[in-house]
């Protein structure tokens, strides 16, 4: 349903690395590239993606709340809730990106390891098993409810 930066390590344009050497931004808010990463990639799963504005009464409503975003590690928080039922899933997830010399450190190897990190973090949770259960028990709940 939305992202929400509370991240404290970054702006709402920039991100960065862990020294704070390094400022990285792009053409869109921090939580605006989540957001449309992960719509994107729900999307290319053959999912349909709700939102805020359009929401759908009867699929469970998730959201994720960047909790540290560097250009070495993101960690999230989703949850997720059902009606109004209030959040009944809650879990942090974080992932790593792959160590990077000095002199690696140009703007395409960045981007693309970010670009990694953020397939990595959506990946992690999309396969996590305990993500995985409480999603499909809380929408096969939803739809039942809606048959009645």
């Amino acid at each position: 349903m939305n992202f929400d930066n509370r991240a404290r390590d970054t702006t709402v344009w920039y991100y960065f690395s862990p020294d704070r050497q390094y400022a990285y931004s792009g053409n869109s808010l921090i939580h605006n590239y989540f957001w449309y990463s992960f719509e994107k990639a729900l999307i290319s799963l053959g999912m349909w993606v709700s939102n805020m504005d359009k929401p759908d009464p009867y699929a469970p409503a998730m959201w994720m709340i960047l909790k540290s975003i560097t250009d070495a590690r993101f960690e999230v928080e989703v949850k997720m809730q059902k009606f109004v039922y209030g959040v009944f899933f809650t879990k942090v997830y974080a992932v790593t990106g792959e160590d990077i010399k000095q002199e690696e450190r140009t703007a395409q190897n960045m981007e693309k390891r970010a670009y990694r990190m953020t397939n990595k973090l959506f990946e992690t949770i999309l396969t996590d098993p305990q993500f995985k259960k409480a999603y499909f028990k809380a929408a096969a709940e939803m739809l039942k409810s809606q048959d009645n």
